[in-house]
Parts: structure tokens; C-alpha cells; sequence
């Protein structure tokens, strides 16, 4: 009989109970580059921990891969680490960020009570940028609120959070590109005709 150690429990496993995960999805883009052969029983774990770090129930996760994985702390670790990355990728697929603007930083607009502008505004004034020591300011202090609390909830988004951030000041650092300068000098005489 033909066997394979499962790359979650370890255990040597029949090969009619081998199933190819994609570590990224299908549904979002993953291939069989993507592949890692578990056993039919992890696989079921690994997806129902799937879906509960993508719901409201997050925090269990942890204690259900204890109790699937009751004396093997490294299984727990690595059925956890398959599961968020699962997540992390389908919640990108649903949220609309696959594709080449993954590394984009778009602007969002939202309005807030004038009492939380006020305490953006202070948080902003008393907190500074750690790589450049400037202010941060209103929009800085929600953005660093927001992105706090997005990887709370999905620290597997990090690394992606982290590449679009220094993309976005990379860009920043080049400044305008021509053809950005030469639609803005494009635009603006018609903004000036307008005011006529």
C-alpha cells in the first residue's frame, strides 16, 4: 500500500486519503504551485478553522485546533498557519483586492462625528510617525487606528499592509510621474474656464 506523511498531523496516511490543498485558493487565484498534500481529516479541520477566523468567532480558533490536535502543539501551529493564510486570501478575493492593485493604497472618504474629528486631531498632534517623526495628524491617527484594527483581526494581512505602505511612499519619494503633471496642466485651463 502507498502511503504519505500528512504535512499538518505528520501521520503516515494511505494515499486514497490524500487531498491536495492550495495553500492560496483556487477561488483566488491559487495553482498547483500552491499545493501541500494533507490527509482527508486535517483538510476538514483546516477549512472549519478557515471558516471561523473569517467570522465573528475568530478567537476560537486557537481552542479548536487544541482540541482537534490535543497533544501536538506543532500540528495546532500548522493547520492555524494554513487556515489564516486560506482566510487571508479569501478575504481579499470578497473584499475585491486581488489583482494588480493588491499593492494600491486608495483613498477613503468617511464621515464621522465632529467629536471623534476632535479626538483624531489630538490623537494626531501627540502622535508621531515612527520612521519619520512627523506629526501624524487627523488622517494619520485614522489610519493608524484603522490599519491597527484590521490586523488584529486579520494579522495575516501584514505583509501585504506592509509592501502597499512602502509602495505608496516609494511613490511618494519619486514624486508626480510626467504624464500625471501633464493631465493636471491639461485640467486645469478648463478649471480656470469654468470659474469665467
Amino acid at each position: 500500500m502507498q502511503t504519505f506523511d500528512c504535512d499538518i498531523c505528520r501521520k503516515r496516511t494511505p494515499t486514497q486519503f490524500k487531498h491536495d490543498h492550495h495553500v492560496r485558493p483556487q477561488a483566488a487565484g491559487g495553482t498547483d504551485a500552491d499545493l501541500v498534500r494533507i490527509c482527508a481529516g486535517c483538510h476538514n479541520n483546516l477549512h472549519r478553522l478557515e471558516t471561523l477566523l473569517s467570522g465573528p468567532k475568530a478567537g476560537t480558533a486557537r481552542d479548536v485546533a487544541a482540541v482537534f490536535y490535543a497533544n501536538d502543539t506543532a500540528a495546532q501551529q500548522r493547520v492555524l498557519a494554513y487556515a489564516a493564510e486560506a482566510a487571508k486570501w479569501m478575504h481579499a478575493k470578497h473584499a475585491g483586492h486581488l489583482g494588480s492593485d493588491q499593492d494600491e493604497i486608495v483613498d477613503l472618504m468617511v464621515e464621522i462625528p465632529a467629536v471623534v474629528k476632535k479626538v483624531l486631531a489630538q490623537m494626531g498632534a501627540d502622535a508621531r510617525d515612527q520612521r519619520t517623526g512627523k506629526r501624524l495628524g487627523v488622517a494619520g491617527a485614522a489610519r493608524q487606528i484603522l490599519i491597527n484594527h484590521v490586523l488584529q483581526k486579520f494579522p495575516a494581512l501584514r505583509p501585504d499592509i506592509e509592501r502597499a505602505l512602502a509602495t505608496n511612499r516609494a511613490s511618494k519619494t519619486a514624486g508626480p510621474s510626467r504624464d500625471t503633471m501633464r493631465s493636471v496642466r491639461q485640467r486645469k485651463p478648463d478649471v480656470e474656464n469654468s470659474e469665467r
